[in-house]
């Protein structure tokens, strides 16, 4: 876009682009009265062209914050809305593009050219042995790019590389990790497009490579007062609770995946040899636990006094207690019921730090290293297909760092 475009122009841009894209009525008056403000703000100080700084300075003066002050930490919601009419706006000026604001609980809708599309690549993958977890978020990657197509009216057979290039335009306001990995289901779709022959060219070329070396975040971890509370929390005498217990404990003691505890079988409990035998829903990989004494006491308790048994055809060891019965939905991860237990518990989790189950499975890991456990020994435990994705706990054993840590007058020593 135009850097010297004045704001006026730049508004009025931005508004016809939000009824191409079909935003409300209502929404578009809540914008233009919005950007209205903001060029009152300019002409009083005589700014008429759009620059970064004089829109931070508008912020600053009329909501006390400004674009930088939340890059890397959830905006307070009081000041959402003029951040994200602040945010179009900036898009707009620099991609000539607006992107759609996710929307919860809203179901996917393009054209059924596209719907066919991709659900041709679903069937592909799986023909392909892809996992489905790969699949399913390769698929809403995929969703956004086309309902950006399908916004305006551009057929699969029409995408060059410009058209790329606007969107991965649109992919700024993402983290270097999140972009990668939208990149990569592009190329995938773009060359499955090619095989199929929907397209005579193959674009996958002309999708941008990024440069992302590989940085694992330091897991996050409770310390084990607190899971301790966390388990003590759980009101075991009633049939929820019972289940709650026995499912923390599974992943407290054994470190299973929340999708593993979901898909339990009631066959993949083998009583006669003390042990849990599946298939790991992540890897692919057969593996057998132990059925350590408290997690075997706690399902039978559930399964003999909480498990709703006679109302549920679910083969599934742990079920909803409420109609109909069944099995955790596919896209359950249990956060309802840790942060239940969390609050119940008192227990403060600080902030930007991972308050999900997957956290207790870190912490095992933890636990295990503070005990000087070999790394292939976690690796099997936590089911890791490679040692290398266990490797990234030895940042967290602060104990076995310090261990390693070099004198530095021994050092010296050595120079002379």
């Amino acid at each position: 876009m135009d850097q010297e475009q004045p704001i006026s122009e730049l508004v009025s841009c931005v508004l016809c682009e939000l009824e191409k894209l079909k935003y409300s009525h209502g929404s578009i008056i809540r914008y233009r009265g919005f950007y209205h403000r903001l060029i009152a703000f300019m002409e009083k100080w005589k700014k008429p062209y759009y620059t970064e700084k004089i829109v931070n300075a508008f912020l600053r003066r009329n909501y006390h914050f400004s674009l930088t002050d939340y890059a890397d930490k959830t905006i307070p919601r009081r000041l959402s809305t003029p951040d994200r009419f602040m945010r179009v706006l900036d898009e707009y000026h620099r991609n000539g593009t607006i992107s759609r604001r996710y929307q919860r609980n809203k179901p996917y809708r393009c054209s059924n050219e596209y719907q066919t599309i991709l659900k041709a690549y679903e069937e592909d993958s799986q023909s392909r042995w892809h996992s489905q977890a790969t699949i399913y978020s390769q698929v809403i990657r995929l969703q956004k790019f086309t309902q950006f197509l399908d916004e305006r009216n551009i057929a699969y057979s029409q995408i060059t590389g410009s058209i790329i290039s606007v969107y991965v335009g649109t992919l700024l306001k993402f983290s270097g990790k999140t972009v990668s990995a939208i990149l990569v289901s592009l190329r995938s779709f773009f060359r499955f497009l090619y095989r199929k022959e929907y397209i005579k060219v193959d674009v996958s070329r002309d999708v941008p490579r990024q440069t992302h070396n590989y940085c694992p975040r330091i897991p996050s971890i409770w310390t084990v007062p607190d899971v301790k509370k966390l388990l003590t929390a759980v009101d075991r005498g009633n049939p929820t609770g019972k289940r709650d217990y026995a499912l923390l404990l599974l992943i407290t003691r054994l470190g299973l995946r929340v999708g593993d505890v979901k898909n339990l079988q009631l066959s993949d409990l083998k009583w006669d040899s003390k042990t849990i035998q599946f298939v790991q829903q992540k890897t692919g990989k057969s593996i057998i636990y132990p059925l350590l004494d408290d997690i075997g006491w706690a399902i039978i308790d559930y399964l003999k006094n909480g498990r709703p048994t006679s109302q549920t055809s679910s083969n599934c060891l742990f079920v909803l207690h409420q109609a109909p019965f069944s099995a955790f939905g596919r896209h359950s991860c249990f956060n309802t019921i840790i942060i239940k237990y969390t609050r119940l518990a008192g227990i403060s989790i600080p902030h930007n730090t991972n308050q999900g189950m997957h956290a207790l499975r870190h912490t095992l890991a933890s636990t295990l290293l503070s005990h000087d456990t070999p790394i292939p020994i976690i690796s099997e435990i936590l089911g890791h297909m490679s040692s290398l994705s266990t490797n990234v706990y030895l940042k967290i054993d602060e104990e076995g760092l310090r261990r390693c840590a070099l004198d530095p007058e021994e050092v010296f020593s050595y120079d002379n």
